[in-house]
């Protein structure tokens, strides 16, 4: 029996060592470029740990954080719930994609009310489709031919046939080819998110390992104020 217990005590202890070097982080798919270099500067720093990557979107990503099965997460602050503790980082503006031969591709930004007589393509989900939607709405867009996709190499392509005018947020347009397309800025107004590090439990409450993951990421991706 005792045998027994000392072996059940060593093999908790292995699980709670292993938990220890285990890091869960989870960020947006239009997010996940922001992290990722400084993520494997960190890593490079901290050989011995097994991270775990993720790329929910926002809803499911502070559901996890809230439960406690991810530790780190870059997110949308919006409605959080009050354990979450944000640290901002970059402010996502709604922008306008454009096939590269429109008439209005040249201008460096447009008006929401640019684009009232244009098929559009949108998500149909995410922190800002209702904004979005309310928004086009109020400056006459025809919103019953609009398409709403769940991907957004879906809507690039319908903007690169020619087939429609896209509303999507800035940092999903990254890693397109310059000459793709034509990214134009929407104001009047201008419709943002912020994204910022999202951890959970107040300062001094989490294991050693995420805070230290924490205060890395904050200086390495310049938080605003």
């Amino acid at each position: 029996l005792i045998n027994g217990h000392g072996q059940g005590v060593d093999a908790l202890f292995r699980t709670l060592g292993d938990q220890m070097r285990t890091l869960r982080v989870a960020a947006l798919p239009s997010a996940m470029h922001l992290l990722a270099d400084p993520l494997r500067r960190w890593l490079h720093q901290h050989p011995e740990v097994d991270l775990r990557v993720h790329d929910p979107l926002n809803d499911d990503l502070v559901a996890a954080l809230e439960r406690g099965e991810v530790d780190l997460a870059l997110g949308v602050a919006l409605d959080l719930p009050p354990l979450i503790e944000a640290h901002p980082v970059a402010q996502d503006d709604l922008v306008a994609v454009l096939p590269s031969g429109h008439r209005l591709a040249a201008r460096a930004r447009l008006t929401w009310q640019d684009l009232a007589g244009e098929r559009l393509a949108l998500f149909a989900r995410g922190s800002t489709y209702e904004l979005a939607m309310a928004t086009l709405r109020q400056h006459g867009a025809d919103l019953a031919r609009a398409d709403r996709l769940l991907y957004s190499e879906s809507l690039y392509s319908l903007v690169r046939a020619g087939l429609a005018v896209g509303v999507i947020s800035r940092l999903y347009t990254h890693s397109l080819p310059p000459d793709a397309v034509r990214v134009c800025a929407l104001h009047a107004p201008v419709i943002s998110r912020k994204v910022a590090l999202l951890a959970h439990a107040p300062m001094g409450s989490r294991p050693p390992l995420v805070q230290d993951c924490l205060d890395y990421l904050i200086k390495a991706l310049q938080p605003i104020t």
